[in-house]
C-alpha cells in the first residue's frame, strides 16, 4: 500500500491526519468511529490535541528501481508512478525520467523492476 502523506497514532488505531495549526491534529477514518464527525460519504473527522495522540508524522513510501532510489506515488498492475530521489539531473533524464519541475524527475516504470519498497517516517 503506497502511503505518501500524514499519519497519527491514537491508542492502537492509525488515521490519515493533517495538522491544524500548531497543537490541532485532524484525523479521517473511512468509517463511524467514536468521536468522530461524519463530513462525507465515507468520510469522518475528528480534531485531536497533538499531545493526545501517541505519534504524529510523515510517512512516505520509497523504493529502488535500477539501482536508483525513488519515490513511489502510485501504482497499477503492471506500472508505477515514482520520483526520481537521487539529486542528480543529468542521471534522472539518462534513466528516462521526466523532468516535471527544477529538480523533479518523474516516470512510469515497470512494477517487476521496483524493489525493496518500504515506507518511511518521520516525525
Amino acid at each position: 500500500m503506497i502511503i505518501n502523506g500524514y499519519l497519527a497514532r491514537l491508542g492502537t488505531a492509525e488515521y490519515e491526519a493533517s495538522p491544524d495549526g500548531e497543537r490541532l491534529v485532524r484525523l479521517y477514518a473511512d468509517g463511524p468511529a467514536p468521536g468522530f464527525e461524519r463530513i462525507a460519504p465515507d468520510r469522518y473527522r475528528r480534531l485531536v490535541l497533538v499531545g493526545d495522540l501517541d505519534w504524529f508524522g510523515y510517512a512516505r513510501t520509497v523504493a529502488t528501481w535500477r539501482e536508483l532510489p525513488v519515490l513511489v506515488l502510485a501504482e497499477d498492475n503492471e506500472d508505477m508512478t515514482v520520483e526520481y530521489l537521487g539529486g542528480i539531473g543529468p542521471l534522472a533524464v539518462a534513466a528516462g525520467f521526466t523532468r516535471v519541475e527544477p529538480g523533479v524527475y518523474q516516470g512510469v516504470v515497470p512494477r517487476s523492476e521496483v524493489t525493496d519498497q518500504r515506507q518511511v517516517r518521520t516525525s
